[in-house]
């Protein structure tokens, strides 16, 4: 139903704004952020 479809909404977007973070960590060549260990 309608609530389960914004749940799963949230978890995408979630889930695709750690992809982008892990991707911005990975492209730089700074160490590893302590923050990136919270959203794994």
């Amino acid at each position: 139903d309608l609530s389960d479809n914004i749940i799963s909404l949230i978890l995408d977007i979630y889930a695709q704004n750690k992809k982008m973070l892990i991707k911005m960590v990975c492209n730089s060549n700074s160490n590893m952020p302590d923050y990136l260990e919270i959203y794994l």
